[in-house]
């Protein structure tokens, strides 16, 4: 899922790029999808990564993904998200014309020579960058981290005789260097799960899914090195590359490492739900222990932060995991209650923002084997339709855990649910009904 492939070097050395490589996959590793049914914009949570109580949606597309990195190496919302053509000058005096405005959209899975102030000479549309020795090979600026690269499918012509526009095939996508290396050619990726290794001569995939995600098509996750060609595949076929925009060097190593202090300090704008019950082979099998309140990604009392990732290291051989097993249900929230969680002090208690109700769409159970090996049971998918749908991932995932989803839906949000004979124990302040 996001744990860093190279955590460790990370910690024992900790450059500015690992600090970047090893934060990024730490926050913004996830199921990848992007949270659906609230009104509000990409900049409204781009914003919101910025000031004094700063959050992040737990879920994000390609495009959300890369704007959320550059963010945490340092780049402002007004560099990344909208800024006058000059980044570094000042707004016109009062009474004088406004000077043009970039647009106010972050990356993009397209063209992003809106963002050519950010990049080494411009943003390159060129589909030769599909070849990764293409980017090393580049004059000027050599892919680096940071780097972004766009895969962008041809559109489906307009039916003859009509007024039609052409129509964009699925497929588009942006992916995030995460690191390089130029001595042996080869990058490291975090992104959607939609970039692949393939052959140079058969084109076939020979990349593997992370055991946490296997079963799903995609997801958050930081690659395997690829080398030479890379690819993004959909069921009509290849998605050609659209070009390439090497990052500038722009911050200092203290510049970097207190943008990822800054970015660390975000805290993920979810709610999540524990519950343990019997580890069982069947449906009829399964006996619910405890359910959770539904809490903050966050703790009140403190500067930790709760990411997707952090969630699924918990799942990893939790004590007595043979014979138990706990899900983590992950939820965002929604439209109105979307906003009052947004904007709630990072130590107010749930009950507060909650208190005028609201919804919320559970979209990602967390759970571990009973060898302790930790997976994504399922996902709920945001599917790119007019107007948008949501599909479960693995579809029949639940089958076997009828007893353990009813209490978890028959528990209301702030209480809990301990069987009979448990009750004399204390649960965790944490988890202390609201």
């Amino acid at each position: 899922m996001s744990i860093p492939r190279t955590a460790a070097s990370a910690e024992a050395a900790p450059s500015k790029d690992n600090a970047v490589a090893y934060h990024t996959t730490l926050a913004y590793g996830g199921y990848g999808a992007k949270p659906n049914a609230h009104q509000f914009s990409d900049n409204y949570f781009f914003q919101a990564f910025f000031g004094d109580n700063p959050v992040v949606p737990v879920g994000m597309a390609c495009q959300q993904l890369c704007t959320f990195a550059y963010y945490s190496r340092g780049y402002e919302y007004a560099e990344v998200t909208g800024s006058w053509i000059e980044p570094n000058e000042p707004p016109p005096e009062p009474g004088k014309p406004k000077k043009k405005r970039l647009p106010g959209v972050g990356v993009t899975a397209s063209n992003n020579s809106h963002l050519n102030h950010l990049f080494v000479g411009s943003w390159d549309a060129n589909k030769k960058y599909g070849n990764l020795d293409e980017g090393f090979d580049r004059n000027p600026g050599s892919l680096g981290p940071g780097t972004i690269i766009a895969f962008l499918p041809p559109q489906l012509p307009a039916p003859p005789g009509t007024k039609e526009k052409p129509k964009q095939r699925r497929g588009s996508h942006v992916a995030f260097v995460l690191r390089s290396s130029t001595k042996s050619r080869m990058a490291q990726f975090l992104d959607t799960g939609a970039v692949l290794r393939r052959s140079s001569n058969d084109r076939s995939v020979n990349g593997t899914t992370p055991f946490a995600m296997a079963g799903l098509n995609g997801g958050n996750y930081d690659d395997i090195l690829y080398k030479a060609g890379i690819n993004v595949h959909t069921l009509e076929g290849d998605v050609p590359c659209c070009g390439i925009g090497v990052l500038k060097p722009k911050k200092s190593p203290a510049d970097i490492r207190a943008a990822v202090a800054r970015a660390r300090s975000v805290r993920p704008l979810g709610l999540a739900r524990l519950a343990i019950f019997t580890r069982g082979r069947g449906k009829d099998e399964r006996e619910v222990l405890y359910v959770s309140p539904m809490v903050w990604m966050h703790d009140i009392a403190s500067a930790a932060n709760y990411y997707i990732s952090r969630m699924m290291w918990s799942m990893r051989k939790i004590p007595g995991y043979q014979n138990l097993q706990a899900i983590w249900e992950i939820s965002f929230p929604e439209h109105e209650l979307a906003g009052r969680l947004r904007n709630a002090s990072r130590t107010e208690p749930l009950c507060i923002p909650w208190q005028k109700g609201g919804t919320w769409k559970n979209c990602v159970w967390l759970t571990s084997d009973d060898t302790g090996q930790a997976f994504c049971l399922q996902r709920t998918k945001l599917l790119p339709t007019v107007p948008a749908t949501t599909e479960d991932e693995p579809a029949n995932a639940k089958l076997t855990y009828t007893a353990v989803f009813s209490k978890l839906a028959k528990t209301k949000p702030n209480e809990h649910f301990v069987r009979q004979d448990l009750r004399p124990l204390t649960p965790p302040k944490y988890f202390e009904p609201w």
